[in-house]
């Protein structure tokens, strides 16, 4: 796995791998991700304070963030994020190593069933009533 200090111009033209940025502002295992279908995505790695499983987020493609400072300042934010207890994939703060992998009394989860009927009414219940209008009739 190649250690480069990656600038915005670098991480455009990176080829297949994954490319850990080593520049004195980036966060620990901040890193450019570089699939074979061409897509560029920040990343980070990390570890669950419960567990200790080792995960792997995205911060977002090159696209969305066209400098790598701002890349960089959202994986700073997660990191933040994750040593204060939260985990950015499951959304569940408050998870304590001795609680062997279940959430900490008090723990919220975001989201939720709440979360999840939202975005499923808007991006796909929405979007197949635009394709077939008959087929579904919302009160």
């Amino acid at each position: 796995m190649p250690r480069i200090e990656l600038t915005d111009k670098l991480a455009c033209s990176r080829g297949v791998g994954l490319w850990w940025d080593t520049h004195r502002d980036a966060p620990d295992c901040f890193l450019l991700q570089v699939t074979k279908a061409g897509s560029l995505a920040y990343r980070l790695n990390y570890r669950r304070k419960s567990g200790g499983r080792e995960r792997r987020t995205t911060i977002g493609n090159v696209a969305e963030y066209p400098q790598i400072k701002l890349a960089r300042e959202r994986a700073a934010e997660l990191r933040r994020e994750i040593r204060d207890g939260r985990d950015p994939i499951t959304g569940v703060r408050g998870m304590a190593s001795r609680s062997h992998g279940r959430p900490a009394r008090g723990a919220v989860r975001e989201g939720g069933l709440d979360g999840f009927a939202s975005i499923y009414l808007s991006r796909i219940l929405l979007r197949h009533r635009e394709a077939h209008p008959a087929a579904i009739r919302l009160a």
